[in-house]
């Protein structure tokens, strides 16, 4: 039988139909490996194999750039390493470190493959194909960003994102389990009909486009006690996206959360209970405050260059305590759409229904979603946007809850656009029933500025031997004294210093909450004087001193007393 003579160079050929090689002038391929021809027609050794740059890609925030280089092994199988600094083919000190990676460098060749691949990018830089990379998810040039695809209206795929230290690991939750109609059936349907867990899932599904209606960010919380189907809620919302590997905990830092929601970007982020967290209330009172601002909080020490990160996106939070209570600076609760209720009533049967569902089937409902939602003309939903924004404005006269409205509207509006992305019916009714739930629920937070006034007014009841009064016998000192109470005039007037730190202490921005007071005039001040205090006559000490003085006679506190 006669047997065909192979190619003295077998590989070669291989190469060319594998990897589509193109050589750097001067190079060349003997027995597989590549070697440099220098001016006396000496070859210099390069590499056991033939790398190429495959890709160049351009991380547009901070102006790197990225290259992922392949080459074909001896066992025919092509190798990759992705996204890699270019500056990490510059020096030999550094391309050596992609030896535990798997290129084949060492300190006998690093010099020569810096050299090779410096022409290679020379050369061809033209024939490299260019993408873009971006170290944030959601929504970017025209598409969005998720962590193995991108899904844009003409299914370009020349976007892809870079993960970096924690977020590689976490990332890896964003994946598929079972179909969407699995999920539909045993996740979705067995809750659609309970207004907190809709709320919550709506809001996971419709995070990613929020940037898309010029919403900020915004924290939704749910808290009760224990067996009220907070974590089975979390759960639910969560299986729209991936696996339980993408529920984070409070049991985290500042820094650490600010990095994870600033990759997340414009994706959901899932904290669970409060509870579990190490942080000291002040601590978690600015972490509140800065997750539901969308802006990482500045801090010294960073280089010069350093661009605090922002994001965009929906924050569900589950808790025993309502997460408002935590921050009484007056911005938090502008930013929270918080209810205190129980989710899913006490049934062990469907909650263990809905927690097995939701390790079987997850990861499609998003992804579905947004390859409806780029099809779209957003035009006619951002004006049933403003529509609903009406409705859920008219149904408050309390300015902060008002200005929750419009996400409101935006969840109102995402159970339509659900509707329509996954054929299903909603009873939308819900969605207004939640509402009402968190107007009722917030009302005595939002009014922060009475809430400091009845803690401080509290405070002086309990205290009245801490005040000076105007006496005809002589006044004695008082230890620490509070103020002084002014009764001819109606003026209950404290010590700014004691005061500030006061509601300090409390857990209020003091600044803030005076500024509040003078606006609703809790407070008098001089027509004449742009100040929070004013000067009186003082009873203990005979001289003109200023002091936050309390207006007695206001409405508020009459019907207080009253």
């Amino acid at each position: 039988m006669n047997e065909t003579i192979p190619n003295i160079y077998p590989f070669e050929q291989l190469l060319n139909e594998k990897a589509d090689i193109m050589l750097p002038y001067g190079y060349e391929v003997e027995n597989s490996r590549l070697y440099r021809v220098t001016e006396d027609e000496k070859k210099k050794f390069v590499c056991d194999y033939v790398p190429r740059i495959d890709t160049i890609y351009i991380n547009e925030r901070d102006t790197q750039t990225l290259w992922t280089i392949s080459w074909l092994e001896q066992n025919q199988e092509m190798q990759y390493l992705k996204l890699i600094p270019k500056g990490t083919f510059a020096t030999s000190s550094r391309i050596i470190e992609l030896y535990e990676k798997g290129l084949s460098v060492t300190s006998d060749n690093s010099a020569e493959l810096v050299r090779y691949f410096q022409r290679y990018e020379a050369e061809f830089k033209n024939e490299i194909e260019k993408k873009y990379a971006y170290d944030q998810l959601g929504y970017v040039k025209g598409g969005f960003l998720l962590p193995n695809q991108f899904i844009s209206a003409d299914s370009k795929q020349d976007v892809v994102f870079q993960a970096s230290g924690g977020n590689a690991d976490f990332v890896k939750g964003y994946e598929e389990s079972g179909t969407l109609e699995e999920w539909l059936k045993n996740v979705f349907e067995p809750i659609k009909t309970r207004k907190i867990p809709l709320f919550y899932t709506l809001a996971s599904i419709g995070s990613p486009v929020m940037n898309r209606f010029n919403l900020s960010s915004m924290m939704a919380d749910l808290s009760f006690g224990t067996t009220a189907g907070k974590s089975t809620t979390m759960l639910v919302a969560n299986s729209a996206w991936g696996s339980r590997s993408l529920i984070d905990t409070w049991m985290t830092t500042q820094a650490g959360a600010e990095r994870r929601a600033a990759m997340l970007n414009h994706l959901p982020y899932f904290m669970d209970d409060t509870r579990n967290t190490k942080l000291k209330p002040d601590e978690l009172s600015t972490l509140i405050y800065t997750l539901a601002s969308g802006k990482e909080k500045t801090r010294s020490g960073l280089k010069d260059n350093h661009i605090s990160r922002t994001w965009n996106n929906f924050i569900l939070s589950t808790g025993e305590q309502k997460i408002t209570e935590y921050s009484k600076a007056g911005g938090s609760v502008a930013r929270v759409l918080a209810i205190h209720e129980q989710a899913i009533e006490y049934n062990i049967e469907l909650i263990s229904q809905l927690e097995h569902a939701t390790l079987e089937y997850y990861g499609t409902a998003g992804i579905a979603f947004l390859k409806w939602f780029v099809q779209q003309d957003l035009e006619p939903y951002k004006k049933s946007l403003e529509q609903y924004k009406t409705y859920y404005e008219g149904k408050t006269k309390n300015h902060i809850m008002q200005r929750l409205a419009k996400h409101m509207a935006f969840i109102r509006l995402v159970a339509d656009m659900a509707q329509s992305a996954f054929g299903v019916e909603i009873n939308t009714e819900l969605i207004n029933e939640y509402w009402l739930s968190v107007v009722e629920s917030n009302l005595e937070q939002a009014n922060r500025p009475l809430q400091a006034l009845r803690d401080t007014m509290e405070l002086a009841s309990r205290n009245r031997g801490k005040f000076y009064e105007k006496s005809e016998e002589k006044v004695f000192p008082i230890d620490n004294a509070f103020g002084e109470l002014h009764k001819s005039t109606n003026r209950l007037c404290f010590e700014r210093a004691f005061l500030e730190d006061y509601l300090q202490s409390r857990g209020y921005e003091p600044n803030t909450v005076l500024r509040q007071w003078k606006e609703r005039k809790y407070l008098m001040t001089r027509s004449n004087e742009n100040t929070t205090s004013m000067v009186v006559d003082s009873v203990y000490e005979k001289k003109k001193k200023r002091f936050y003085c309390i207006d007695l006679t206001h409405e508020v506190l009459r019907e207080e007393a009253e």
